[in-house]
This record gives structure tokens, sequence and C-alpha cells, in this order.
């Protein structure tokens, strides 16, 4: 019997912020059995109606979401969403970006810590099974095990100049 595997998209907006640590999740989720796309945001949402259904990784719950966030679970996706500027917590800024509508439309919301959990607890005033503290992946690159991929001297031995 063969398994049907399941699919995660990863979009990635800025390169230079999020792409190591976006990788990474990639890397985690793939060794886990999971077919992961990973790719530029635009390209990739124009992209989905092609793929098959899965988990859509959406980088914040704003105001201009709700359609395509409609538009994704009309194709069969679900919705992890988390806020990708969440470590320096705003309350006055997430308020006037939380967009209530399209967290009830997300299946799972990645949150960066208690303090974000907490915000969201007090202005849905819902469950919040969907709300998992999980940080944030460009900070794992930061774990011990992990810091020696910025090491130079190590890249430069193993593939020369």
């Amino acid at each position: 019997m063969k398994i049907k595997r399941k699919w995660v998209y990863i979009p990635i907006e800025t390169k230079a912020r999020e792409f190591l640590g976006k990788l990474l999740l990639a890397c985690f989720l793939a060794e886990n059995g999971f077919g992961v796309v990973i790719g530029e945001r635009e390209k990739l949402k124009r992209s989905l109606i092609w793929l098959p259904a899965g988990i859509y990784m959406e980088k914040g719950i704003g105001f201009t979401g709700e359609q395509k966030y409609l538009l994704y679970k009309k194709m069969g996706h679900k919705i992890v969403a988390f806020e990708e500027e969440g470590l320096i917590f705003n309350k006055i800024r997430r308020e006037k970006t939380f967009c209530h509508k399209c967290f009830k439309l997300t299946d799972t919301y990645l949150a960066w810590g208690k303090n974000e959990y907490d915000f969201i607890h007090n202005i849905t005033k819902t469950s919040m099974k969907k709300v998992k503290i999980v940080g944030n992946v460009r900070f794992d690159l930061l774990r011990p095990e992990l810091r020696s991929i910025f090491d130079d001297e190590d890249i430069i031995s193993t593939y020369k100049p």
C-alpha cells in the first residue's frame, strides 16, 4: 500500500531575512517524511492551484489576507500562520494589524512566546487549542549544534575557494 505524502508550502518574501531559517524548517520537515516546496512568496501563491492540497505557511494574519485564506481553503489547503516580526511584540501595532477573520480561518497559529499567546487569547476570547508557542526558526539557527554553518573556515576547507 502506498502512503500518500503530506505537503508543506513555505513562502519566502525577504530572502536575506527568512531563507536560512525556513530552509532549516524545510529540512526538519523533509526528514520527517513531508514533501516540502519552498519558494518566492508570490510565485508560490500562484502555483498553489496546481499543487496537491497541503499546509500553507502564511506569515502574518493581516487584513489583506482574508480572500486568499478563503481561496487556499477552497483548494483544500490548511493554513498555518505566524507573525514574522513577532520577536519585538508591540500590542498597539498588533491590534491594528490583527485580522480576526483571518485568525478564524487558520488551522494553527505559531506564536513566538507567551506575550503573543496572551495577546491573542485576550483579543479573540476564543479557545487557544490552535495556538502553539514555538519561537521562530531563525533563532533555531543559533542553537549550539547549528552555529558551525556560519563558520567560514569550515566552508572554505570543505569547498575550497
